[in-house]
């Protein structure tokens, strides 16, 4: 049963967030927490699903998200929560604030599985993408989106951003009903390339059986759950510096469309934040390094593949540095 039809107050959505090791699952970066929110019809959001991953090896970007290798001991890991992950998001569309990023991790997470690969993406929505698609501004970051009406700002922890994403999805969903857009089919304009999605089926109670047996809830081990950690130290501000620009950088690039606005507001993040230089490099080479050794991973780099590598190069210089220019 396809989506296009139905009425977005009567649908169920369920909104992802994924913490990760690196941008793509095709160099090998995996998930390290996940969280879902619950938005049923006539319903608050409810948080259904939260718990760090073991991503089955070393944590890696750390001073993005936080999260280190002590912290996932006794985490279950992706494999082992197929049946959880599906009965989130099972009956509902699927919400992300960067769908691109987090249905790419979602694909690739359920089907490293031999029963998870009969699995399917779900048909889910880019709240990204929703400012433009219902004329409130250009896109931006999950911070910035959040500031524009009050929110509690974006963490980067998994269910305080996927908490934030269904607060937004709320007040998206009743901008839309007032502009006249009441079913999915209706967010068929402007070329949007997530509404490809519609055609699927959301998850299904047969998918959930199918992936069982689930980790009981009390293996699961949300981040909140961690003991508090003692005041952090001067440099934790550098930290969280570094880690609000790297998931600007990611947002502005996963969907291949760097607008002149999103370079406006990097810039501006730059200066905001204070970043050094050397921060700025780094964070730039872990970028370029990540995406290269995506496009390298069949050991062949088509025309349209260097044409996106000339263009993020271009993008990284306009911000300041790219792999190759001076120092």
């Amino acid at each position: 049963m396809a989506i296009w039809g139905r009425r977005l107050a009567d649908t169920p959505v369920a909104v992802i967030d994924f913490e990760t090791t690196g941008f793509s699952p095709k160099t090998g970066c995996r998930v390290v927490e996940v969280a879902v929110v619950r938005v049923d019809p006539d319903m608050e959001p409810r948080l259904v699903l939260d718990t760090l991953v073991d991503p089955d090896g070393p944590v890696h970007a750390t001073r993005i998200h936080g999260i280190a290798d002590d912290d996932v001991l006794g985490a279950p890991l992706f494999t082992d929560l197929a049946a959880n992950v599906a009965q989130a998001l099972e009956g509902a569309v699927v919400a992300a604030f960067n769908a691109s990023f987090d249905m790419r991790f979602l694909e690739h997470e359920l089907h490293r599985s031999k029963r998870g690969q009969q699995a399917w993406i779900p048909p889910h929505v880019c709240l990204m993408y929703a400012r433009p698609l219902l004329n409130l501004g250009p896109k931006c970051s999950l911070a910035d989106a959040c500031a524009a009406y009050g929110l509690p700002p974006a963490s980067h922890r998994a269910a305080d951003d996927a908490i934030a994403g269904a607060r937004l999805w709320l007040i998206y969903r009743d901008t839309a009903r007032k502009a006249g857009l009441e079913h999915f089919e209706d967010f068929d304009t402007g070329g949007y390339s997530f509404v490809a999605s519609f055609d699927s089926d959301p998850f299904t109670r047969q998918l959930v059986e199918a992936l069982a047996p689930a980790v009981p809830d009390g293996q699961l081990k949300p981040r909140t759950a961690l003991a508090r950690m003692p005041a952090a130290p001067p440099e934790a501000s550098a930290r969280d510096s570094r880690r609000r620009y790297w998931h600007m950088l990611v947002e502005a690039v996963s969907d291949g469309v760097v607008t002149p606005d999103e370079i406006s507001s990097l810039r501006g993040a730059q200066r905001q934040l204070a970043l050094p230089t050397e921060d700025i490099r780094a964070l730039h080479a872990k970028l370029a390094g990540e995406i290269m050794a995506a496009q390298v991973e069949d050991e062949a780099v088509s025309t349209s593949e260097a044409g996106v590598l000339t263009s993020l190069f271009g993008i990284l210089r306009d911000l300041g540095w790219a792999p190759g220019d001076p120092v």
